[in-house]
């Protein structure tokens, strides 16, 4: 009170680094198989299903997974993405296959730069034999392009280091795409620069393609992605979503939302991933492509 006024005032601040080091998600997968005839049975031979992988220090598995059916194997593709592999499974006419799968899966939050890489040489690196093939072009990741070289080299001209080259690139794919759900689904990260359209797949796409066309490993990463976080709110998610994964020395594979940049070096706490990789591969004599089943 002043002069017998009685006032007011309201200050408003912003918190940093306010994020909760971790989050431990309860997951439950359903996957539900109708047969709609009306007198046949329904039969599927194999059946692959992802499994959650540990992805330390980031994604921890620390419970499950737990099957209400039984799989026959648990098997492994080329891109060390594992699937639980059902075979024999039959549908009744008119009936359904309900498959559940639980876990528990603890997100972390780490900023990058806890690993050392604001101080990363400007040399050249010897990456490992498996990271190798994340630097040659793949399905819908056209990065031989000489168009896709042109603009990669040009995005990231003076930048030095290898961080910061990843950051020009993934402020460049923000601002010349459009989210756009009319586009094709399986656009290609060329067919996308061009149209500078797309939805999720596209932005990882692109954003992957640029990144190995100057010589940085990177792969595009498939499974849930929350943005927005509610800790005790039950969330309901029917829809993939694709974000990317850059190979950096001595951090490994690290991921990038790639339609927010503001979270550039650190963990999106929304994304559960699954699967990563562009190209099928064999799995006991079937070619199976990066994807939840």
């Amino acid at each position: 009170r002043y002069a017998n006024i009685e006032e007011k005032s309201e200050t408003f601040f912003i918190l940093a680094n306010g994020l909760t080091r971790a989050l431990h998600y309860k997951l439950v997968e359903t996957l539900e198989v109708r047969n709609i005839d009306f007198s046949e049975e329904c039969r599927i031979d194999r059946l692959y299903l992802a499994v959650i992988p540990s992805l330390e220090p980031y994604q921890v598995v620390v419970n499950g997974p737990r099957f209400n059916v039984k799989p026959v194997d648990v098997v492994m593709d080329e891109h060390g993405n594992t699937y639980a592999l059902f075979e024999g499974l039959t549908v009744r006419p008119r009936d359904r296959l309900m498959i559940t799968v639980s876990y528990e899966v603890e997100l972390r939050a780490l900023k990058f730069t806890e690993c050392g890489i604001a101080q990363l040489p400007k040399y050249k690196y010897e990456y490992p034999s498996e990271v190798m093939r994340y630097l040659m072009p793949s399905h819908g990741v056209e990065s031989d392009s000489p168009e896709i070289i042109s603009v990669a080299n040009s995005v990231t001209r003076g930048v030095e280091d290898l961080w910061g080259k990843i950051h020009a690139i993934l402020k460049f794919v923000d601002s010349w795409l459009t989210y756009d759900e009319s586009v094709p689904r399986d656009l290609s990260a060329l067919e996308a620069y061009h149209l500078r359209r797309g939805v999720c797949e596209q932005y990882a796409r692109l954003f992957v393609a640029m990144c190995r066309a100057i010589g940085i490993p990177a792969r595009v990463v498939r499974g849930f992605g929350l943005l927005d976080v509610e800790p005790g709110v039950v969330h309901e998610s029917s829809i993939l979503h694709a974000w990317a994964q850059v190979y950096v020395p001595d951090c490994g594979w690290l991921p990038i939302e790639v339609q927010s940049p503001r979270l550039f070096g650190v963990t999106p706490m929304g994304h559960i991933a699954f699967v990563w990789g562009e190209d099928a591969t064999k799995v006991n004599n079937d070619e199976v492509s990066p994807t939840l089943y």
